[in-house]
C-alpha cells in the first residue's frame, strides 16, 4: 500500500496531541444520482461471508472506495469487523449469530466452578481471520490499507460469553471469578493481537490503521473500550476495568479509547490516567445531545494531553473549532450531501488550521 507520506506524518503527530486532522468522506455525486436498487435480505450464509471472508469483506470495501469521495487525511482503508469484542469468538465453544447490521453472540459460560476455557490459539474462528486478513493483504493491499479487526473491549467480550445481566451479577457476587476469568482473556487477547498485527504490519507500512476512525500510527494502535460500563460504578469500573486498560494499553503503541455515552463521564478521570491511551473517541450516542454539547467534557480530555476524534455533524463546527484550537483533533464529518459540500467543509478546516 502506497500513502502520502505527508498524512502518515499528521496522523503521527496527532496521536502526540500535534496539529488538526480531518476526514470529510461523500458519495460521489455521479453515484448519488443514479437510482439505487431495492436492497434484498441476505441468507444466513451471504451474511456469515459478507463479514468473514476476502470477497465478501472486499465486496463491500472495494465498492464503498469507488463510490466514495476521501477528503482530507483519510486513508483508503478497509474495515475487518469481525464483531465488536470479538475476541470473544476465539473462545471453544463460543457461539454467535451474524446480523445485517452486528454480530450477536449467545452466552456460553454457565458455571464459573467449572472454569470453562476462554481462549484457543488454534481457534477456527481466529485462523479463519488471519486467512481473511492475509488474502485481503495480498489481493487488494495495492489499493487500501487492511485494518486491525474490531476486539476492542474485553470485560465486552465476558460479557458476550456470559450474558450481560449475569455478569453484572457476578462483579458483586463473585468478583474473584471474573477476576480470574479476566486473566485468561487479557492473555488471549494478546497473544492474538501479535499475531493479527504480525499478518497486517506490512499492508500498513510499518504500523497499523483502525477501520472507522481513519488513524494510522506506525507501530501497535487499537481500540479500547468498556461500553459494559455505562451500567458500571465507579468503583467497580477501577476493580475492573481499569487494570484492563492499563495492561491493554501497555501492550500497543498507541491506543485509543472508544468512549460511547455521556453515562462514561463518571469514569473519565480515570480512563485519562491511563498513560498508555493517547487519543479518546466520541461518540454521539442516538437519544443524547450532539457532541457539541459536551464541550467541557472535550476541553477537559485535550487538557489531560490526549487527542481526540469526534464525529460531528458539519452545522457543529461552528461550535467545536473555536473552542477546541488547532491542536489534538481529528474531525470526521459524514454529514455532507454533495461532492461540492464535502469540498467546501474540507477547505473551512483546512483553512482553520493554518496549513494544508
Amino acid at each position: 500500500m502506497q500513502a502520502d507520506p505527508y498524512v502518515l506524518n499528521r496522523l503521527t503527530n496527532l496521536m502526540h496531541g500535534q496539529g488538526l486532522c480531518w476526514a470529510v468522506p461523500v458519495v460521489r455525486d455521479a453515484v448519488r444520482a443514479r437510482a439505487q436498487e431495492p436492497k434484498t435480505p441476505k441468507t444466513p450464509q451471504q451474511l456469515f461471508d459478507g463479514y468473514f471472508t476476502e470477497a465478501g469483506v472486499w465486496g463491500y470495501w472495494g465498492q464503498y472506495l469507488d463510490t466514495h469521495l476521501l477528503l482530507g487525511h483519510q486513508l483508503p482503508i478497509v474495515w475487518c469487523n469481525f464483531g465488536t469484542s470479538g475476541s470473544a469468538k476465539y473462545a471453544p465453544g463460543a457461539r454467535f449469530a451474524c446480523r445485517p447490521d452486528t454480530i450477536w453472540y449467545e452466552p456460553i459460560i454457565k458455571d464459573w466452578a467449572a472454569q470453562p476455557p476462554l481462549y484457543d490459539p488454534q481457534s477456527p474462528n481466529l485462523l479463519r481471520e488471519l486467512d481473511t486478513i492475509r488474502a485481503l493483504c495480498q489481493r487488494h493491499g495495492d489499493r487500501a490499507m487492511i485494518s486491525f479487526p474490531d476486539n476492542c473491549g474485553v470485560l465486552d467480550a465476558l460479557a458476550h460469553l456470559r450474558g450481560s445481566e449475569a455478569l453484572l451479577m457476578d462483579m458483586l457476587c463473585e468478583p474473584q471469578a471474573v477476576h480470574l476469568a479476566m486473566r485468561r482473556l487479557l492473555d488471549g487477547w494478546k497473544d492474538s493481537a501479535a499475531r493479527l498485527f504480525d499478518a497486517l504490519r506490512d499492508n500498513n507500512l510499518g504500523g497499523s490503521c483502525h477501520g472507522w476512525m481513519y488513524t494510522w500510527y506506525p507501530g501497535r494502535h487499537a481500540q479500547l473500550q468498556a461500553d459494559l460500563s455505562v451500567m458500571l460504578s465507579p468503583d467497580l469500573y477501577e476493580q475492573f476495568v481499569l487494570p484492563e486498560l492499563y495492561e491493554l494499553s501497555g501492550f500497543l503503541d498507541a491506543a485509543v479509547y472508544h468512549l460511547d455515552g455521556q453515562e462514561q463521564l463518571r469514569h473519565l478521570d480515570m480512563i485519562l490516567s491511563v498513560p498508555g491511551i493517547r487519543m479518546i473517541q466520541w461518540t454521539p450516542v442516538a437519544g443524547q445531545l450532539p457532541t457539541s454539547a459536551y464541550l467541557p467534557a472535550l476541553e477537559r480530555i485535550l487538557k489531560a494531553g490526549k487527542a481526540l476524534v469526534l464525529l460531528p455533524g458539519k452545522a457543529e463546527l461552528d461550535t467545536l473549532l473555536p473552542a477546541l484550537g488547532r491542536d489534538g483533533v481529528f474531525y470526521i464529518v459524514r454529514d455532507a450531501q454533495s461532492e461540492a459540500e464535502a469540498m467546501a467543509i474540507a477547505s473551512r478546516l483546512e483553512a482553520f488550521a493554518g496549513q494544508k
